[in-house]
């Protein structure tokens, strides 16, 4: 018998995809979970699974991060993606966690059962060339956000406070009187986040800023022609 958990937070699905399943005889669904934290509850009662069927889009997370816990937690669990997101990164790194392949729901049932017999007896869903291209893509992500972050730390906390304060469209002069501090003081930050951030305008220092959570998307209030 193969014991299976639902990763996946529409419950209709969910449900549709359980009953299908457990009219199969080999077929057994141990568990349903509709986000994150009810992965890890479910966990604590320590239940037997061989397969997990995992959605990517989670409403307190991403389903990559549910694959990387369950391979910590249950040793020789097999795993696999069924979702609608279409994001070649997210599928990568969901990948690269240890999931053995992707479907996506618009698939037929037929294929959902099949995928979960092949991947009990260790099989993949994709072959060595797209693995290898997809792990390749998550590293490439991985290497990315970490360069980011290196950035990130390199700005000082005057320069964070210049970036919130562009961020609600000010000008160097509202700014410096913001701050209190001369307007040449404050063109001199801007050259200076330019260079870090690598970008060549207030607009490219505001993108990368919220991108990367030095401002948040509330305080960016400010109108758009104030970016120049």
């Amino acid at each position: 018998m193969i014991r299976v958990l639902l990763v996946d937070d529409h419950q209709a699905f969910s449900e549709a995809l359980c009953a299908v399943l457990t009219q199969e005889p080999d077929i057994q669904v141990v568990g349903q979970a509709r986000s994150v934290a009810a992965v890890r509850q479910l966990l604590e009662t320590a239940p037997e699974i061989d397969v997990a069927v995992v959605d990517l889009m989670l409403p307190d997370g991403d389903g990559g991060a549910v694959i990387q816990h369950l391979r910590a937690s249950i040793h020789g669990v097999r795993m696999f993606v069924l979702t609608a997101v279409e994001d070649p990164v997210r599928v990568a790194q969901a990948v690269q966690a240890g999931a053995r392949g992707v479907l996506q729901k618009s698939t037929s049932v037929v294929n959902v059962i099949d995928a979960i017999r092949r991947v009990m007896v260790d099989q993949y869903l994709l072959s060595p060339s797209e693995i290898i291209d997809l792990v390749q893509m998550a590293e490439w992500k991985r290497r990315e956000e970490s360069a980011s972050r290196r950035i990130v730390e390199q700005l000082t906390p005057r320069e964070r406070q210049v970036l919130e304060s562009l961020a609600h469209g000010l000008s160097d002069k509202e700014i410096a009187e913001q701050l209190q501090v001369r307007p040449d003081t404050i063109r001199t930050h801007m050259v200076n986040i330019f260079a870090k951030l690598n970008v060549g305008s207030r607009l490219g220092a505001l993108i990368f800023a919220i991108r990367h959570g030095i401002v948040s998307i509330d305080e960016t209030h400010g109108p758009p022609g104030s970016f120049h």
